[in-house]
């Protein structure tokens, strides 16, 4: 499961700028319920380098975390995921 995983994030690439989420280092870990069949995605929090960006990165945010949850039900099918804040 965690090659899939560690696969997944290499595959989904940030929209801006190309760089997987891996070398991006976005999610801080991700953490299995198998009772629920659910993915918990725990993501670092968004750091805006100036207050003009915040609205481009934080829809850059959102996209890169649709991408991930698309491709872990597809790589997981039956499961969900949801994304917390660490």
């Amino acid at each position: 499961m965690r090659n899939r995983l560690a696969a997944v994030l290499d595959r989904v690439k940030d929209p801006e700028n190309g760089t997987s989420v891996a070398q991006l280092n976005l999610v801080a870990g991700i953490k299995y319920n198998d009772q629920a069949k659910e993915f918990a995605v725990y993501m670092y929090t968004v750091k805006p380098a100036k207050v003009c960006c915040v609205v481009f990165q934080l829809n850059a945010y959102a996209q890169i975390e649709e991408m991930l949850k698309k491709e872990i039900e597809e790589e997981f099918p039956d499961n969900s995921v949801i994304f917390k804040n660490f």
